[in-house]
């Protein structure tokens, strides 16, 4: 048989009217161009859920599902489809009593029944309603007066908040599984129903993005005119895509992430139900799992609003799923910029955007882009449907304008909404109980009034400019919002309606409440061009209201007296999804390069021995040796193992397989006492310890335990085997993770509660700064500089031990990103030098005294460390003075300085790119979503930068830690509420003990611990500062600086000094070389020489030891 002919060709448009714009010069209206299609008459009684379904009775009922449910995979065919609307009809209308006229509402998520439910109220010519689910209860009430309805129907979860007097029937209940049930009886009942098109189908509410919501009425006519103008495009792109010799594409694959009761879930929904292709449904909108939706069932068409656009281009979840088969992204609910459309068709190069523009009151669509095309009129939404007409309208004088001209855009057609005129020429039939808003939105010969800033070019295609309501009335000009900024507030999320509209009235009223609480107003800055292209596409992370730095440099807050974090933040899986941190990590790699590249670095190697763990093998073993923990050692969620060991390679394959299962981390130093062990014990009590077995002996005998090696351990982890398939452990992101012992440099280690959510945000963090360092690369490159060299693969030296917050945070970052982590049992500065030319070693975590050795050791010179790129430095200040020294000894390494604490569960500040690195003395700039308050101790006054004071973190504001979802930062400390009050404030203040302030660029410098300042005569002398100072001296190997006790200075600043070996530097020497550089006050009183300062295994001094020691020495004397 013959292929069938193609759809004929567009007729010539009428005399007096432009062939490529659609304007008639005599009438001064703009036509469609497109080919009108077949309407059925007026007069014929008929629904347009008939009228869908009599397009899908032409021909065999598609073997494709109608529905699939996104989270469950659930699907319903189109004969199930059909029988379930025809059943469900059959209860609604002699069970429930149902008539046309009648108004049902219907509130619930986008779950499978919603469309059956839609569909057969439709049938019967009962009106729909649909609500969003997250209303509130006076904005039911409002929606109950303006709809009347007879019945609602509604998910459990909301039911409770509709107005008492509405009868409620509960979607799922028993009393809806009755009416929905087949009954041979009752299905033909609703058939003798004549239901005119003009009458009404459904009620929906405008998005009241400017004002309280309107409840549009929409006809069955607007709706068969909607679906006629899909089938129209659908032929259009078929008879293009023959007359290049190409296939049509095939049916689509829907996904509906924007909700069925907004007008364009609604109509969505329509069009594949006609067309007879597949939608798959999310109840709500999360971007991960809409990726993950649609690669799992191969998505076509993906409708959605801008915010999704940006996220796509923005982050790198959206290039690690296979999205292969997406060909079309459909774009309604707000304009999309042409900046925006080109960036993502840079990256998707394959997928067509489809821009579209429409109205409640126009039942969807007015415009859109129909084929390849006219999907590259980036910028446009496209032109007129087919049987629409348009106007251009000067606001101020009422004349209408040509192409080119801007004004206000009204329409008219079939798919309007229409006043009391003829139903054929409107779109919207009215505005329910408001006949004052239907009149001024419709005139008298049914052109609506759409309130949109618009112009048509010459070849017909329509650019929205902005909402004339919206636009901001500055000096006598008009300006769009999108225009040059003239006052800044960081905010946590941009209020928006289900499509993507703004709410700019909530950001009005938030405007407005925080000048109510500042006088007087700030001068307005002017910002040159130049400065404002210099800004880097920060994304807001903090909340709040007030004005922050307008040049977002230094995202200081006045009215707030609040630090924001001015980095782009990473996607978070939601909350309520159940989700350890190992399963996280495993899910970035589960698309990345070290599970499917052939030859890529393994993911642990032990620095001694060479020994390589690959990424398949790293994962297999952390399943193998779960199932051993789970079905052989009896572990449950909740409980809690001492992992007490070196940084052995079975060491991060028992941590991963531990958090896997629920269970509590809680790695401790090797080289504890009995003592502190029995102490870590009291605090976590733990249900079993991992020990090494040089460890075993000084544990607390009642602790049971199992040696890392041994032949039990080893059982458990080949015992596995039965569990890799049977997953079904639920754990909360808000359950404990890890306990992490504080290191108790100022006192006793207390125990830090670090939850799942707090370790998968760190990683969430660690990956945007990433992103945003090779953004950077890629951003200086395009402005001439030499582009950087492709990266190698990141190798990273571990020379801290896997049980301090550094190393423990670092690797699961590490392994998430599928790089290689060498890890060294034991620091050597030799040893490490070694491995990093062995292994090629790119990245090496260290704290301070590492680059001092490394920039003072011949060792160091001797080897090859060429592959160094860059050197990570945490766990204690780094000075200016030993930064320099250290890039003039490697002028090729950056050195990136970061600050966080155990509490924080890692870096709360650190630095991205080359330039950040050059801030040497600073630790960098507050990291994605934190936010930070310099606080005055005496006086508790917030203070600016520049001024110094105590530094306050933390997430999100107005959460606490132990509430933030998005929060980074512990839960508390285990068995000691006390502290913990201590330590955070109501409204969820981490005080950080720390000496600090923020320079104008918005670095934050590390000054000291404010418990470690020395008092000398009423003076507050840093330490920090004067060891910065002994550690740049050549003759110095390491210092340290303590309090001596002084009965008339109250403390003198007491060096300890480690000379050079050969170096005959005296006590008077020290004093004068720090005299020199700082104030009086500040000068070394006394020096005593040492063999080694005594440090914790981060590095950090243990200046207790040092004033044990002064005093000690001073007793003897």
């Amino acid at each position: 048989m013959a292929d069938p002919a193609p759809p004929p060709p567009p007729p010539p448009p009428p005399a007096g009217i432009d062939a490529r714009s659609g304007f008639c010069a005599a009438t001064r209206i703009f036509h469609s161009t497109r080919a009108p299609g077949d309407l059925p008459p007026e007069s014929l009684p008929m629904t347009a859920a008939a009228y869908a379904f009599s397009l899908l009775s032409s021909s065999t009922l598609p073997g494709r599902p109608a529905l699939v449910d996104a989270a469950t995979g659930i699907a319903v065919s189109y004969p199930s489809f059909l029988a379930a609307v025809r059943s469900l009809a059959g209860g609604l209308w002699c069970s429930l009593g149902l008539r046309p006229g009648d108004v049902a509402l219907v509130v619930a998520p986008s779950r499978l029944e919603v469309p059956v439910l839609d569909f057969a109220l439709m049938s019967i010519g009962a009106v729909v309603s649909p609500a969003n689910p997250a209303s509130t209860p006076e904005e039911y009430a409002h929606q109950v007066a303006l709809s009347r309805p007879v019945v609602a129907f509604a998910a459990p979860e909301v039911a409770a908040k509709l107005p008492g007097h509405v009868r409620c029937v509960v979607i799922g209940s028993d009393e809806y599984g009755r009416l929905a049930a087949p009954d041979g009886r009752r299905a033909a009942a609703p058939a003798a129903v004549a239901v005119k098109q003009s009458d009404t189908a459904a009620v929906l509410y405008s998005s009241g993005t400017t004002g309280r919501v309107k409840a549009v009425a929409i006809t069955h006519r607007n709706l068969i005119a909607l679906m006629s103008l899909h089938a129209d495009n659908r032929e259009k792109v078929a008879r293009e895509a023959a007359e290049a010799g190409e296939e049509p594409p095939p049916p689509a694959v829907t996904l509906l992430p924007i909700p069925l009761f907004h007008v364009f879930g609604f109509m969505m929904v329509l069009r594949s139900v006609s067309m007879g292709e597949t939608s798959v449904l999310m109840e709500r909108f999360d971007f991960i799992a809409a990726l993950r939706a649609i690669e799992r069932y191969r998505v076509t068409l993906l409708p959605a609003a801008p915010p999704v656009l940006v996220a796509m281009v923005k982050y790198e979840e959206a290039r690690r799923r296979d999205l292969s088969s997406l060909l079309v992204i459909g774009i309604g609910g707000a304009p999309l910029g042409r900046e925006v459309a080109e960036q993502f068709a840079s990256v998707f190069p394959n997928v067509e955007l489809v821009q579209g523009y429409g109205l409640t009151e126009s039942s969807g669509a007015v415009a859109a882009t129909v084929g390849p095309e006219e999907s590259k009129a980036y910028g446009s939404v496209g032109k007129l449907g087919s049987h629409l007409q348009a106007k251009i309208v000067d606001p101020s004088t009422g004349e209408a304008l040509g192409p080119g001209q801007r004004g206000e855009l009204w329409v008219r057609g079939p798919i309007v909404m229409k006043g009391k005129f003829s139903c054929e020429r409107s779109l919207i039939s009215r505005y329910v109980g408001d006949d004052e808003a239907t009149a001024a939105t419709v005139d008298s010969e049914g052109w609506l009034k759409t309130g949109d800033l618009c112009y048509f070019n010459e070849d017909g295609f329509l650019y929205i400019v902005d909402r004339l309501k919206e636009l901001i009335k500055y000096k006598g000009y008009q300006v769009a919002p999108y225009k040059k900024v003239r006052r800044v507030a960081f905010v946590t999320a941009i209020p928006k309606s289900p499509a993507g509209k703004i709410l700019r009235r909530e950001l009005v009223q938030q405007a407005l409440s925080m000048v109510s609480k500042r006088s007087p107003p700030p001068q307005r800055a002017h910002i040159p061009m130049a400065e404002q292209r210099r800004r880097p596409p920060y994304a807001s992370s903090g909340a709040g209201g007030g004005s922050v730095d307008r040049r977002s440099r230094s995202g200081f807050c006045a009215a707030t007296r609040t630090f924001h974090s001015l980095r782009s933040a990473g996607p978070l899986p939601p909350e309520e999804l159940p989700l350890t941190v190992a399963a996280y990590a495993f899910s970035l790699l589960s698309s990345a390069p070290p599970l499917v590249v052939a030859g890529r670095g393994p993911a642990l190697v032990d620095a001694a021995t060479g020994i390589a763990v690959s990424y398949p093998a790293f994962v297999a073993g952390v399943r193998s040796l779960a199932g051993g923990l789970w079905c052989s050692l009896g572990l449950r969620p909740g409980d809690v193992a001492l992992v007490v060991s070196p940084s052995r390679l079975d060491v991060p394959v028992l941590h991963f397989a531990l958090m896997s299962i629920g269970v509590v981390v809680s790695p401790a130093n090797p080289a504890s006492t009995a003592d502190e062990y029995a102490h870590q014990v009291r605090l976590s009590r733990p249900a079993v310890a991992f020990v090494a077995p040089e460890v075993a002996a000084r544990l607390p005998r009642h602790v049971s335990r199992v040696v890392i090696g041994s032949e039990v351990f080893d059982r458990l982890a080949s015992a596995g085997g039965g569990w890799a398939a049977s997953p079904a452990v639920a754990v909360k992101q808000s359950s404990t993770a890890a306990l992490l012992y504080s290191s108790g440099t100022t006192g006793r280690v207390k125990a830090v509660a670090i939850t799942h959510r707090n370790l998968i945000a760190q990683i969430s963090a660690y990956n945007a700064i990433r992103e945003a360092a090779a953004r950077e690369a890629a951003s200086d490159a395009g402005k001439g500089k030499p582009p950087p060299p492709s990266p190698p693969a990141a190798v990273t030296l571990f020379p801290l031990p896997l049980f301090h917050v550094m190393g423990f945070g670092l690797l699961t970052r590490t392994i998430s990103s599928g790089e290689t982590a060498v890890v060294m049992r034991r620091f050597d500065l030799a040893a490490a030098a070694r491995a990093v030319e062995r292994y090629r070693v790119t990245k090496l975590s260290a704290a301070p005294p590492l680059v001092v050795a490394l920039a003072k050791s011949d060792e160091a010179r001797r080897r090859d460390l060429s592959s160094l790129v860059a050197i990570v430095v945490g766990g204690a200040p780094l000075g200016r003075e030993v930064s320099q020294r250290f890039a003039a000894v490697f002028p090729s390494v950056q050195i990136v300085q970061s600050y966080g604490l155990t509490e924080s569960t890692g870096p709360v500040a650190t630095m991205a790119g080359p330039e950040e690195s050059a801030a040497y003395g600073s630790v960098g700039r507050l990291a994605p979503r934190v936010q930070a308050k310099i606080v005055d101790t005496a006086t508790g006054e917030a203070l600016g930068p520049g001024r110094r004071g105590e530094l306050w973190i933390r997430g999100p504001v107005g959460l606490c830690f132990t509430l933030s979802y998005m929060g980074m930062f512990f839960l508390g400390y285990v068995g000691d509420p006390e502290a913990t009050a201590a330590t955070i404030t109501p409204d969820g203040w981490l005080k950080t003990g720390d000496l600090c302030y923020f320079n104008e660029d918005g670095y934050l410098y590390i000054v000291d611990r404010l418990k470690e300042l020395i008092k000398y005569k009423g003076y507050q002398v840093p330490p920090a500062e004067l060891e910065h100072i002994l550690q740049s001296r050549p003759e110095i190997a390491d210092a340290a600086v303590v309090p001596y006790p002084d009965e008339e200075a109250g403390q003198l600043p007491m060096a300890f000094v480690v000379r050079q070996p050969g170096a005959n530097l005296t006590e008077q020497q020290v004093m004068n070389c720090v005299a020199k550089h700082v104030a009086p006050y500040k000068k070394v009183r006394r020096v005593a020489f040492v063999n080694a300062i005594p440090k914790s295994p981060a590095g950090k001094i243990l200046r207790r030891e040092l004033v044990q020691q002064a005093m000690a020495s001073s007793s003897r004397l």
